[in-house]
């Protein structure tokens, strides 16, 4: 009898302790309901382009030769792009004449409509991603080359530069990745600068900016929509869920690696990078992961899909937190309450690094609309003798078809015009500044102030 009770009560032992942790497993899901994928992933996961129409090749073949080759130093560089060509040292020039070659190439590739990587049923956040580095060249040495040829009077040959450049920036983050197209909006950073420069030339006619103007239009047919990014990282972060092992180890290997890994890990995940926050195996078990976390991320993108393309004035506030998702719900699409959501994430470490950390980008579309409006401005100039005195006559001499909204503005109002009272030939853009209110055109403080209004002064300096 007492050897029976001192079998019996070890079993009985075991079986409460794994019942207790079935049970606890299952209880990490209570709330979360698996509402399958948030959007077709068939329609979405495959993309059909003829390869004569991707710019892949072309990239990848220019990028793998210019990643061998000896840069200038970078203040010699950033001299010429802040001047002129005559600023350029011999070792910029040398540079630049031994990249022709790969120059070209990379052009022809701008010309395409489409830049697929991968097709978005097989992205992780690795094979998507494009050199900072390999980006930041690349612009240089193009508008390096619209500086020559603009020193040079061939001004049509300088405008396919930075046509070149503002297509690219564009094909950056096309059928991919949140990260990628963070990198793209730092390139049209960089080909929004160049087009000015070359817009405030005396010497570029009329036409030349009417044409430019199109190009502008043409090529930001290129952008990808909010939804379509946030589509292309469900892939890459469901893939990366389903190879957890592989993940595991990138995170315990990447302090060994090198800086880039580090930076592109705090970029992807939105944290300074630990790799003994990543939580084990045994921890993830009792967790009930990987399927907590895929239950959240499909709660997650139904929730920004329903809101991502509106205006950020028509947008519900994002939640404040680590994680991005609207504090709004829907009557037409499935996912949790805001509430709900926080709590069921605050419950699993996993979810906490993997959920998606995304971001819309207002300043890239503020700056693209004040782009527009400063070429049709600098068209104006040319026709006109001065720049006009509002948007409303840019588009009464349909240089613009209507006045342009503010992308920043949580208001809804509209991109901000004004000529200089005391010269007709400076004139101010400007959009709302990160507190979403316009400030009436106040731009010197928008580097010191959470106030202050994101814009450019344009014009001629000389007079």
């Amino acid at each position: 009898m007492r050897l029976r009770k001192w079998v019996v009560v070890p079993v009985v032992v075991i079986l409460l302790v794994t019942v207790s942790v079935f049970a606890y497993r299952a209880l990490q899901l209570r709330g979360v309901p698996d509402i399958g994928h948030p959007f077709d992933v068939e329609e979405f996961g495959t993309i059909n382009i003829d390869p004569a129409d991707n710019a892949k090749a072309d990239y990848e073949e220019s990028l793998k030769v210019l990643s061998k080759l000896a840069e200038p130093d970078e203040e010699e560089i950033e001299l010429v792009l802040k001047g002129n060509w005559s600023d350029a040292t011999q070792e910029v020039q040398n540079w630049l004449r031994d990249d022709s070659l790969i120059l070209e190439q990379w052009q022809a590739g701008t010309e395409k409509n489409h830049y697929l990587i991968e097709q978005p049923e097989d992205l992780t956040s690795w094979n998507t991603m494009v050199s900072v580095s390999e980006m930041r060249s690349i612009s240089r040495l193009s508008r390096l080359a619209a500086s020559q040829a603009e020193s040079e009077g061939r001004f049509n040959e300088a405008w396919q530069w930075h046509r070149a450049l503002f297509r690219y920036s564009r094909h950056l983050g096309m059928h991919s990745t949140l990260v990628s197209h963070q990198i793209g909006s730092s390139c049209h950073s960089m080909a929004v600068a160049g087009i000015m420069h070359w817009a405030n030339n005396e010497f570029i006619t009329a036409d030349q900016l009417s044409r430019a103007l199109e190009d502008i239009f043409e090529g930001n047919q290129l952008t990808a929509l909010p939804s379509s990014r946030i589509r292309a990282e469900y892939f890459a972060t469901l893939n990366e869920i389903n190879r957890i092992e592989e993940m595991r180890a990138t995170y315990k290997q990447v302090n060994e690696r090198l800086k880039f890994a580090k930076e592109f890990m705090s970029a992807r995940f939105g944290f300074d990078f630990d790799s003994n926050r990543f939580p084990g195996s045994v921890e993830m078990y009792f967790t009930n992961e990987p399927e907590l976390t895929k239950r959240l991320l499909q709660h997650q993108v139904a929730n920004l899909l329903t809101f991502a393309d509106l205006p950020l004035s028509d947008r519900p506030p994002l939640v404040e937190g680590d994680i991005t998702y609207f504090d709004a719900v829907s009557d037409e699409t499935e996912f949790m309450a805001p509430t709900e959501f926080l709590n069921a994430a605050s419950r699993s470490q996993y979810a906490c690094l993997t959920l998606l950390k995304a971001g819309w980008n207002e300043q890239e579309r503020a700056r693209q609309a004040m782009l527009e409006v400063i070429l049709a401005a600098e068209w104006y100039r040319r026709e006109h003798g001065t720049f006009p005195e509002s948007l409303e006559e840019m588009v009464a001499a349909e240089m613009l078809s209507s006045v342009p909204i503010d992308p920043m503005s949580l208001k809804g109002g509209f991109v901000g015009f004004e000529r200089n009272p005391e010269n007709p030939l400076q004139a101010k853009v400007w959009c709302a500044g990160h507190n979403g209110t316009d400030e009436g055109g106040a731009l010197d403080i928008r580097h010191a102030s959470y106030f202050g209004d994101y814009g450019f002064k344009i014009g001629r300096t000389d007079k």
